[in-house]
């Protein structure tokens, strides 16, 4: 009963005093192990919940100061792991030597956000005829216990042909891609959050991760 009382105790401050005396009488219709994992769940959903409304006014704060950077592509990359698992990074297309390991794990319930930079796409010099673009392209993968998953990225321009026009507009083309890639399987749920229709054609993909 001391280990329940200790786990009740841990509630203080998140439920109102009503709900954690309610699960104290329910104590003796369950046992220790089933409330415990019960009151663990319960915390665990408020620490995503509270994590998933800062990770919005992040994600909004950095969108906002993309948007001021004209010089070259960013790519937002947001990651909110949903799972009971720690995430580490396990392959990149970039350099990541130079960043320290645990700063791109995503511990349980946490969330990772960071910004890919490249050249902004345009037309390919070596196209001789036909429109042929640059392509911008990124991917990753993390594993966590038996889950992992894999995502990748690409960019680059379409021509647009309207009738009675003598201008070819182009417009962006993007490509989001995430896979479970473990021996079980993890539920990727990608979104594109934002976008820039002119150069230099930044975006925003938020990854949220579950079992």
């Amino acid at each position: 009963m001391d280990d329940i009382e200790k786990h009740l105790s841990s509630l203080e401050g998140l439920f109102e005093q009503a709900t954690i005396d309610e699960l104290r009488s329910n104590a003796q219709n369950v046992t220790t192990d089933e409330l415990i994992t019960y009151i663990e769940k319960l915390k665990f959903a408020i620490k995503f919940n509270s994590n998933a409304i800062e990770l919005q006014q992040k994600k909004l704060k950095a969108w906002h100061a993309i948007k001021q950077i004209k010089s070259h592509t960013s790519v937002l990359i947001n990651i909110h792991n949903g799972t009971q698992e720690t995430f580490s990074l396990a392959q990149a297309s970039w350099d990541t030597r130079q960043a320290a390991r645990e700063d791109l794990e995503i511990a349980p319930g946490e969330y990772l956000s960071y910004t890919l930079r490249s050249e902004p796409p345009k037309r390919d010099s070596s196209a001789k005829s036909a429109f042929r673009s640059t392509q911008i392209k990124h991917e990753f993968s993390y594993q966590g216990g038996e889950y992992a998953f894999h995502f990748s990225t690409a960019l680059k321009l379409s021509p647009l042909y309207e009738a009675f026009s003598f201008d070819t507009q182009y417009v962006p083309k993007r490509e989001l891609s995430t896979r479970s890639a473990g021996k079980r399987k993890l539920i990727c749920l990608t979104d594109l959050d934002e976008q820039m229709d002119k150069p230099p054609y930044s975006y925003a993909v938020t990854i949220n991760l579950r079992t």
